[in-house]
């Protein structure tokens, strides 16, 4: 009983103690638009994080993408978590399946943070010229931005019904990071991926230019194939766009050296010689 009675007069004695001493703190500023892009680093720093989401280990392209597959039932599971949904063609919508992969597109790691370094560069760009790097890292943004709506727009629009997107730019006075508008088609999704990956192509740096650590950034190569694979989605709805497919491997191969495999079977061999 004695140990109860020294607790209650503890906690009586705590309560009587001013919280403002407990509570106060030293500010440590604001990541904000006003103090960040203030450096090369700072920028590097912005857009390396925009490519995580792409190679996280359990994310885009590794284990969750490929749960939708289950529906053909050319695959087994031993997780419950709503997979049976997909074998009875029952999907809601709700399972973790497709809602960690649309996280990973609109939340964590991909259109938002992709459209929020284009935007503070543009605004930036409004006032003072851009150093080489900024400039390279908006190229990248755009292509990554680009990149991250054809996951979605590929996987999930039709030409009834595209998915959500707003450049944060194009608002007029600021974005106030409302839920972004769905577009009335995906056609309308691919024009805005192709504008996107112009721009890319306009002021990456081709992929020679690149030192041995950079690789693996996107480059003027990247962004014209990527062209091309979206092209190829858009002919989907539109017949026309397939001279817009051979337009932009036309201009891998001759501008940019790059060139079709011979063979198809080629691109599942071991040897990248």
């Amino acid at each position: 009983m004695k140990k109860y009675i020294y607790i209650a007069i503890a906690l009586c004695a705590f309560s009587l103690v001013s919280c403002d001493d407990f509570l106060d703190y030293s500010s440590q500023g604001q990541v904000a638009q006003d103090n960040y892009f203030l450096t090369d680093s700072q920028a590097e720093d912005a857009i390396e994080n925009c490519y995580y989401g792409l190679f996280e280990r359990d994310g885009m392209f590794s284990r969750e993408i490929y749960w939708e597959q289950a529906c053909a039932t050319d695959m087994v599971w031993g997780k419950t978590r709503g997979f049976n949904n997909l074998a009875t063609l029952s999907y809601t919508g709700d399972e973790s399946p497709l809602t960690d992969s649309w996280k990973r597109i609109y939340n964590r790691y991909g259109i938002p943070k992709a459209n929020w370094v284009v935007m503070s560069l543009l605004d930036k760009q409004a006032t003072q010229e851009l150093t080489a790097v900024e400039t390279r890292v908006l190229g990248e943004a755009y292509f990554l931005r680009a990149q991250y709506h054809l996951l979605a727009a590929y996987r999930y629009g039709t030409k009834e019904l595209g998915v959500p997107f707003v450049a944060y730019e194009d608002v007029e006075g600021g974005y106030n990071y409302t839920i972004p508008p769905q577009l009335p088609s995906v056609t309308d999704n691919y024009a805005y991926i192709v504008s996107d990956l112009q721009k890319a192509e306009e002021i990456l740096p081709r992929v020679e230019e690149y030192t041995i650590e950079e690789r693996g950034r996107a480059c003027k190569q990247s962004a014209a194939a990527l062209m091309a694979k979206v092209y190829a989605y858009w002919a989907m709805w539109d017949s026309s766009k397939w001279d817009n497919v051979i337009e932009c491997v036309n201009r891998l191969e001759n501008s940019y050296g790059r060139g079709l495999v011979d063979n198809y079977a080629d691109l599942f061999s071991t040897d990248f010689s």
